[in-house]
């Protein structure tokens, strides 16, 4: 039975999400003809890594968590800065972290390995052809594009790090360094930038979107109204759902605020992850609209589907979730967002289903902006956008395991 690895990590929450996402379509559909079922495994690099990690080892730091905790605090400000220094220490440990990963394909040798995180191609590839190297790996974008990571002003960016690339593209980025050997991508922004890495158009999979879970899918009919008045809500009101993905965030507040404020009346659900001291922030203002205040749920289709507009962030998962719904969106983007989310903003006006602030204080200048009317404009806008990429990208791994008979 041939073997498909799926890599992820726990930052942030959206390579986790993808990579279980695309192993339930893995495991629930049929194989081409002539190919065995395969057996898929969700491997979490930070596991594997962890001997080789100094924080873990010498301070008992997890440093996923220091991240996520980064993300629920709002706490982003200098993110650019730090990425140099996080693919220095990888340059730095590299020997160490292809070691155990050798010693893990060793003990669990792939047909494929598939990686939704990036900083880590070179290691991936030197681990594979040390000691699995009949086996295939490709690289799945998690972000709407990869973020160009230049190196120092009057610095070349390190030889080592980008594998097999000729010297003109030596270059570090997020997800195309190397290049990968096949790289599957979800806008086509970035299919271009895999072109510009190098990769033949054969080794490109230029996917409807970005990977969502199967539960956005095949949804049964909603009665807006009725549940909107099972929740306190009322049917006649403009509905925002404030999310900021599974980790919260401390902005939240100064929306309800905001919203308390508008020239017109709105309700809002607001949706805190597992940031409770944000949740119980909320409960304790004395708000004077109908709402809703949850911790972590799985039920982000439901409530996009009852709400009129998305206050969040940029994060490309939340953006394609909205806009394969039909939700329109209303994020920031300024100094402060992540490297890989700036793109999204662009992305988002591009759809013509979202607006975009440099910060919620400029919230009160969109009212008039956000009326039902304009809103169902943009509505119309993000449902001319159908993304099936979980699926194409299940189908084109498939065409990437040996045949049976190979």
């Amino acid at each position: 039975m041939p073997r498909i690895q799926l890599f992820y990590v726990n930052a942030g929450g959206g390579h986790r999400a993808a990579a279980e996402s695309l192993a339930a379509v893995l495991r629930s559909a049929s194989p081409p003809s002539g190919q065995a079922p395969a057996a898929v495994e969700l491997c979490d690099l930070q596991e594997i890594l962890r001997p080789a990690d100094l924080f873990h080892r010498y301070l008992h730091l997890d440093t996923q968590g220091i991240y996520n905790q980064l993300l629920a605090r709002g706490w982003t400000w200098g993110m650019g800065a730090m990425v140099p220094i996080l693919q220095a220490l990888i340059r730095w440990r590299q020997p160490q972290l292809v070691r155990y990963l050798a010693e893990f394909f060793q003990s669990h040798p792939p047909d494929l390995v598939v990686v939704l995180m990036p900083h880590f191609n070179c290691c991936i590839a030197q681990a594979l052809a040390r000691a699995a190297p009949q086996a295939r790996w490709a690289v799945v974008l998690t972000d709407l594009a990869d973020t160009p990571a230049a190196p120092p002003p009057g610095r070349a960016a390190p030889r080592d790090y980008a594998c097999h690339a000729p010297r003109s593209r030596r270059t570090a980025t997020f997800w195309l360094a190397g290049p990968p050997p096949w790289v599957a991508c979800g806008s086509p922004h970035a299919v271009g930038q895999a072109r510009a890495a190098g990769l033949p158009e054969t080794r490109i999979l230029a996917a409807s979107g970005m990977i969502l879970s199967p539960r956005f899918y095949d949804l049964p009919p909603l009665d807006r109204e009725a549940e909107r008045r099972r929740h306190h809500l009322d049917p006649g009101l403009p509905l925002a759902l404030v999310f900021f993905g599974g980790q919260g965030s401390r902005a939240m507040p100064e929306i309800a605020r905001h919203l308390a404020r508008a020239p017109q009346p709105w309700q809002a659900v607001f949706i805190c992850g597992y940031n409770e001291p944000v949740a119980a922030r909320l409960r304790q203002m004395c708000l004077p609209y109908p709402h809703c205040v949850l911790g972590f749920t799985r039920e982000i289709p439901y409530w996009m589907r009852l709400a009129d507009v998305l206050f969040g962030k940029p994060g490309p998962g939340v953006l394609q979730e909205a806009t394969h719904l039909g939700l329109p969106a209303v994020v920031t983007v300024n100094s402060a967002t992540m490297p890989q989310e700036r793109f999204n903003g662009d992305w988002l006006q591009e759809q013509g289903s979202g607006l975009v602030l440099r910060s919620w204080r400029q919230l009160p200048d969109l009212w008039p902006r956000l009326t039902l009317s304009h809103l169902e404009r943009m509505r119309q806008c993000a449902r001319s956008v159908s993304n099936q990429a979980v699926f194409e990208v299940a189908a084109w791994l498939r065409r990437l395991l040996p045949a049976a008979d190979e």
